[in-house]
């Protein structure tokens, strides 16, 4: 039954799925690293047609399955990092746990291993494994690395939710991040923290993957501080999340600095500043789930006032029309004619005839 769906999302015949399947590792470029202001990233990431298909055919399908656990954030419809956070609003204490390297470390035969647990018949395996991994790992790039990873997680969560369960905790998994929370309203027998983090550190290392220790050690257990965090967002208060100090810090410079570059961009530096305003929107989106209106409303303003800047910068040189809007077009098309035009002013600009 999951084959014939997995064909009718795709909306081609069931007999041509195993042609399809054979030439999809195919249609993923070459493997790249990124840095990512932390740490190196290994990006793989599928061609245009098929990352769009991923997206919107492939995700859909598989977010309405439910091939997630009820405690897992990343990946069906409607959660966020932020709908996990509000889950330890009010915490008395916080145990955090970070899965090292999740995405590389989680192998086709891991992933075959807790298809076949599920009951999964061997067949819907076999294409399973190849949608959710290449190269020998999930491939971070890809629109279902998420769903991926929550397959492969699914046995920790529910150790980890059964567990929590029997002991009155909270218990949520954002991706590669798990945390566990005691509320303060929570009555029962004690809770041995040493004793609850060993068994949260087995958990993880069940499926064949590592606790990462340097996170462990900077932010494992939040008991005392009157700041605590979860998934990036501040939940020391009963009512409202917010954003991390150390992230709305950086969010805000982020804004400060978006129209003053807005000015100085070059023609050859148009497509960098459009992946910066791609993350800098991308930051303030998620901004938006969190209860700081206030801060929202001050980056949303400066990315506005920095387009506006750009878009007449645009209009005056010739390179986008009055009205149209910069990084709503072609970004290939914007730079190339902006190029063209600067080299047709330059000479004049600089009181110089062409020589013909």
């Amino acid at each position: 039954m999951i084959l014939e769906n997995i064909s009718s999302s795709l909306r081609i015949a069931h007999e041509t799925l195993p042609e399809f399947l054979e030439v999809y590792p195919s249609r993923f470029l070459p493997t790249r690293k990124e840095w990512d202001g932390r740490k190196v990233r290994i990006i793989d990431e599928p061609e245009r047609e098929l990352k769009r298909l991923q997206r919107t055919r492939l995700l859909r399908s598989f977010q309405r399955w439910g091939f997630h656990h009820p405690r897992a954030y990343a990946g069906p419809q409607g959660r966020n990092h932020v709908a996990a956070a509000r889950q330890h609003l009010g915490a008395q204490w916080i145990i955090n746990r970070d899965v090292y390297n999740a995405f590389p470390s989680v192998t086709p035969q891991m992933m075959h291993t807790e298809l076949v647990s599920r009951g999964f018949r061997p067949e819907v395996v076999k294409a399973l494994v190849t949608l959710f991994t290449l190269r020998g790992r999930i491939p971070q790039g890809s629109p279902l690395s998420n769903i991926a990873l929550n397959l492969a997680f699914y046995r920790i969560d529910h150790q980890l939710s059964t567990l929590c369960g029997r002991l009155g905790l909270n218990y949520t998994r954002y991706a590669d991040d798990i945390n566990v929370s005691c509320a303060k309203s929570r009555r029962g027998r004690r809770v041995r923290i040493p004793d609850l983090c060993q068994e949260i550190e087995s958990a993880i290392r069940s499926v064949g993957v590592e606790v990462n220790s340097n996170k462990k050690r900077k932010r494992g257990f939040q008991g005392l501080e009157k700041v605590k965090v979860v998934h990036g967002c501040m939940v020391s208060g009963d009512d409202y999340v917010l954003l991390a100090p150390n992230h709305e810090t950086r969010l805000i410079a982020l804004a400060e600095k978006y129209p003053r570059r807005a000015k100085s961009v070059s023609s050859e530096g148009l497509r960098l500043f459009w992946k910066k305003r791609s993350q800098l929107v991308g930051f303030a989106w998620c901004a938006s789930q969190l209860d700081d209106r206030q801060l929202v409303k001050h980056v949303w303003q400066k990315i506005y006032l920095g387009d506006r800047i750009l878009d007449n910068r645009l209009v005056r040189d010739g390179a986008i029309r009055a009205g149209e809007r910069w990084f709503m077009m072609a970004i290939d098309g914007v730079v190339n004619r902006w190029m063209k035009v600067r080299r047709v002013h330059r000479p004049r600009a600089l009181g110089l005839e062409s020589v013909s």
